[in-house]
Protein backbone atom coordinates (compact mmCIF):
# COMPACT_ATOMS: atom_id res chain seq x y z
CA UNK A 1 0.00 0.00 0.00
CA UNK A 2 1.23 3.44 -0.93
CA UNK A 3 -0.46 6.52 0.51
CA UNK A 4 -1.18 9.06 -2.20
CA UNK A 5 -3.80 11.72 -2.85
CA UNK A 6 -6.82 10.15 -4.61
CA UNK A 7 -6.60 12.45 -7.65
CA UNK A 8 -2.88 11.75 -8.16
CA UNK A 9 -3.47 8.05 -7.64
CA UNK A 10 -6.08 7.97 -10.41
CA UNK A 11 -3.77 9.85 -12.77
CA UNK A 12 -0.75 7.58 -12.29
CA UNK A 13 -2.47 4.26 -11.52
CA UNK A 14 -1.62 2.60 -14.86
CA UNK A 15 1.78 4.22 -15.39
CA UNK A 16 5.15 2.49 -15.12
CA UNK A 17 6.97 2.60 -11.80
CA UNK A 18 9.58 5.08 -13.08
CA UNK A 19 6.78 7.51 -13.92
CA UNK A 20 5.02 6.94 -10.59
CA UNK A 21 8.23 7.71 -8.69
CA UNK A 22 8.06 11.31 -9.96
CA UNK A 23 4.82 11.75 -8.04
CA UNK A 24 5.89 9.75 -5.00
CA UNK A 25 8.89 12.03 -4.42
CA UNK A 26 6.56 15.06 -4.25
CA UNK A 27 4.39 13.54 -1.51
CA UNK A 28 4.09 15.16 1.90
CA UNK A 29 4.09 11.65 3.40
CA UNK A 30 7.58 10.39 4.25
CA UNK A 31 6.72 6.73 3.68
CA UNK A 32 5.48 7.53 0.16
CA UNK A 33 8.59 9.58 -0.68
CA UNK A 34 10.74 6.63 0.39
CA UNK A 35 9.23 4.49 -2.38
CA UNK A 36 10.91 6.75 -4.94
CA UNK A 37 14.30 5.61 -3.63
CA UNK A 38 13.77 2.12 -5.04
CA UNK A 39 15.11 1.31 -8.51
CA UNK A 40 12.25 -1.10 -9.18
CA UNK A 41 9.08 -2.21 -7.38
CA UNK A 42 8.75 -5.97 -7.20
CA UNK A 43 8.23 -8.70 -4.62
CA UNK A 44 11.64 -8.21 -3.00
CA UNK A 45 11.16 -4.44 -2.63
CA UNK A 46 7.62 -4.85 -1.31
CA UNK A 47 8.82 -7.36 1.31
CA UNK A 48 11.66 -5.01 2.31
CA UNK A 49 9.22 -2.12 2.73
CA UNK A 50 6.77 -4.34 4.61
CA UNK A 51 9.49 -5.23 7.12
CA UNK A 52 10.52 -1.57 7.49
CA UNK A 53 6.91 -0.51 8.13
CA UNK A 54 6.42 -3.33 10.64
CA UNK A 55 9.53 -2.26 12.53
CA UNK A 56 8.32 1.35 12.58
CA UNK A 57 4.91 0.29 13.93
CA UNK A 58 6.47 -1.95 16.57
CA UNK A 59 8.74 0.83 17.78
CA UNK A 60 5.62 2.90 18.37
CA UNK A 61 3.52 0.03 19.79
CA UNK A 62 5.98 -2.65 21.03
CA UNK A 63 3.40 -5.45 21.29
CA UNK A 64 0.51 -5.95 18.90
CA UNK A 65 -2.00 -8.73 19.55
CA UNK A 66 -4.03 -9.50 16.43
CA UNK A 67 -6.08 -12.21 18.12
CA UNK A 68 -4.27 -14.93 16.18
CA UNK A 69 -0.68 -13.78 16.57
CA UNK A 70 1.24 -11.58 18.95
CA UNK A 71 3.99 -9.57 17.32
CA UNK A 72 6.77 -8.27 19.54
CA UNK A 73 9.81 -6.10 18.95
CA UNK A 74 12.78 -7.22 21.00
CA UNK A 75 16.57 -7.17 21.02
CA UNK A 76 16.71 -3.34 20.99
CA UNK A 77 14.55 -3.07 17.88
CA UNK A 78 16.71 -5.30 15.70
CA UNK A 79 14.41 -8.32 15.68
CA UNK A 80 10.72 -9.07 15.35
CA UNK A 81 9.06 -12.18 16.78
CA UNK A 82 5.59 -13.52 16.12
CA UNK A 83 3.85 -16.30 17.98
CA UNK A 84 0.34 -17.69 18.23
CA UNK A 85 -1.76 -15.90 20.80
CA UNK A 86 -3.18 -18.01 23.57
Amino acid sequence: MILLDGKKNRIISNKLFDEKKKEYIKSSIEETRQIAEYEKWGVEEIEHRQQALLEKVLKRWPIINTGQFTIEMFDEGRSVRTHKSS
